[in-house]
C-alpha cells in the first residue's frame, strides 16, 4: 500500500508541475457564450463562415464554405504573462483528409499571410485517426518563429481544453491538461484572440478564460 501511495503522489505531483498556472495573473474576461457580450466578429473575411450562433452556452461555427474563423479584441494583449484557455470539440468533421480547429492569439489582422506577433494551435487528425497538435508562431515582421506538429492524445467528437500559456520568455501549449509543446516566446503585434477551422467542419467551442498581467 505505501508503494502504492508513493507512486500515485509522485505521478500527482508530474501532472500538476505539467499543468498551467495563472498564479500571479488577473482575470480579464470568461466566456460562456450565452451570447455575443463580447462582441466576436463574424466573417471578418467576407467569405469563411457561413453561420456562426450562440446557443446553449456555446459557440457554433459552420465552415462549409472554406476555412472558419471568428475573432474578437480583448482588452488585453499578449506581450506580458498570460492563460488562455477553452474548451472545444467537432460535431462534424468529414470532408478533408486533414481536420484541424484551434485557436489563434496576438495578432492584428486577419491574413494569416500577413499577421505579424502571433500564437496559434490546432487539433488535428487525419484520415488514419492519428492525433495530434499543430502549434505556430509568427515574429513581430511576420517571419516564422516555429512551426510544428506534436504528439497529444484527444476525442475530437468530445470536449479537449486547449490552452496557450506564456510565463516569461517562454510560451507553452497544453492539451487536456497535458504540455505538447514549450518554446521561446515572440512579441505579439495585437490583442486579437480568434478561433480556427478547416473546411467542412463544424466546430463547437465553450468556457473561454483569459488571465493576463
Amino acid at each position: 500500500m505505501k508503494k502504492g501511495l508513493i507512486v500515485s503522489l509522485v505521478l500527482l505531483a508530474g501532472i500538476q508541475l505539467n499543468a498551467q498556472s495563472t498564479d500571479g495573473l488577473n482575470l480579464v474576461f470568461q466566456d460562456d457564450f450565452a451570447n455575443n457580450k463580447n462582441a466576436w466578429l463574424v466573417n471578418e473575411t467576407g467569405k469563411d463562415v457561413s453561420w456562426v450562433n450562440f446557443n446553449e452556452k456555446r459557440l457554433v461555427i459552420d465552415s462549409n464554405l472554406g476555412e472558419g474563423r471568428i475573432s474578437m479584441n480583448a482588452k488585453n494583449g499578449f506581450n506580458g504573462d498570460f492563460v488562455i484557455k477553452a474548451s472545444i470539440w467537432c460535431k462534424e468533421c468529414a470532408g478533408s483528409k486533414m481536420t484541424g480547429f484551434g485557436i489563434m492569439v496576438g495578432f492584428d489582422q486577419f491574413s494569416l499571410k500577413n499577421a505579424q506577433g502571433w500564437y496559434g494551435m490546432k487539433l488535428m487528425q487525419d484520415n488514419t485517426g492519428k492525433d495530434g497538435v499543430w502549434v505556430k508562431a509568427n515574429n513581430a515582421n511576420g517571419s516564422t518563429l516555429f512551426e510544428q506538429t506534436a504528439s497529444a492524445a484527444f476525442d475530437p467528437n468530445d470536449k479537449n481544453e486547449i490552452a496557450i500559456e506564456k510565463k516569461g520568455d517562454v510560451v507553452n501549449f497544453y492539451v487536456n491538461g497535458t504540455q505538447v509543446f514549450s518554446n521561446a516566446a515572440t512579441e505579439t503585434a495585437g490583442n486579437k484572440i480568434a478561433f480556427i477551422c478547416d473546411s467542412k467542419m463544424k466546430v463547437y467551442m465553450s468556457d473561454l478564460t483569459f488571465w493576463a498581467n
